[in-house]
């Protein structure tokens, strides 16, 4: 897949006019503390949240190019891609490159690998369907991904791979802690439902990972349950549970953010495992 991508985008180039070209700075700088280990300073929060520099290319006719470069890689990445993101799209219709797999609300199992993607509605229901053919290359991510639903959806990932990204299962494992390159799950199936009434947000997620690649990714299920409060545009307060099911271990989170001006807001974060201190997050995001 990786031979078509680069003609792809050079003949939409070519075949366009002057493109629209947007830059923007996303900066995440953050102060994170584990449990018995040192206070370090990152360009990447404990959430898989990225520093990146960003290219948009609005294209004739309609089309979208985009590019996403980490300022810092996540340590043990096992793409080794410096790239988070690149790719040409018909937005709300289909999307080619290197992208975030559709599954689930994004919030669990959020694996980026290079991949075909279609997007589509269900006319009697309005329901959108979303599917990606991926494949990353040896011992990456590889199969077929697909989402249905609105508010409420179901995903289902079958290939190999699954769940090794540093942006993926952040709600129990650190982002350096991921596997590495052929570890993962051949079969994911998720399903999330969100709700919003007021200033209250719920959001809820439940993965079932199943037939691991090796015998160490044994078959697990984890659920999210958080609650956002948004008084305000300024400021937001979000408590989250997860559970392991596998380790049947608990994981509570506590996340706030305060918006300072337009571009810079801070974001500090506490985790709790099983009732005892995880990590302590302090962040400031920048958008430029």
């Amino acid at each position: 897949m990786r031979w078509l991508l680069c003609p792809l985008l050079l003949c939409t180039l070519a075949s366009a006019q002057i493109p629209d070209v947007r830059f923007h700075l996303d900066l995440t700088g953050a102060l994170v503390a584990v449990d018995n280990g040192p206070a370090k300073l990152e360009l990447y929060d404990n959430l898989g949240r990225t520093s990146t520099l960003n290219l948009t290319f609005f294209l004739e006719p309609g089309l979208r190019a985009y590019a996403s470069e980490r300022i810092q890689q996540i340590e043990n990445d096992p793409s080794r891609d410096p790239m988070e993101e690149y790719s040409v799209e018909d937005p709300g219709s289909w999307r080619v490159g290197k992208q975030f797999l559709p599954f689930g609300s994004g919030q669990i199992l959020r694996d980026n690998v290079l991949a075909a993607r279609g997007d589509t509605n269900l006319v009697f229901e309005n329901l959108k369907i979303t599917a990606a053919v991926c494949d990353g290359g040896s011992g990456l991510e590889q199969g077929v991904v697909a989402r249905i639903g609105n508010r409420l959806g179901f995903s289902a990932a079958v290939g190999d791979h699954f769940g090794i990204a540093p942006t993926s299962l952040d709600f129990i494992r650190l982002p350096e802690d991921t596997p590495g390159a052929g570890r993962g799950w051949k079969q994911a199936y998720g399903i999330d439902a969100s709700h919003k009434s007021g200033i209250f947000t719920t959001r809820a997620d439940g993965v079932l990972l199943e037939s691991g690649d090796t015998p160490m990714d044994r078959d697990t299920a984890l659920s999210d349950i958080s609650e956002s409060i948004l008084p305000n545009k300024y400021q937001s307060l979000t408590l989250g549970w997860t559970h392991d099911d596998e380790n049947g271990i608990d994981f509570y989170r506590v996340v706030g953010t305060v918006q300072f001006t337009k571009t810079t807001t801070f974001a500090p974060m506490v985790r709790f495992r099983d009732g005892k201190l995880y990590d302590f997050t302090l962040e400031l995001r920048v958008h430029l």
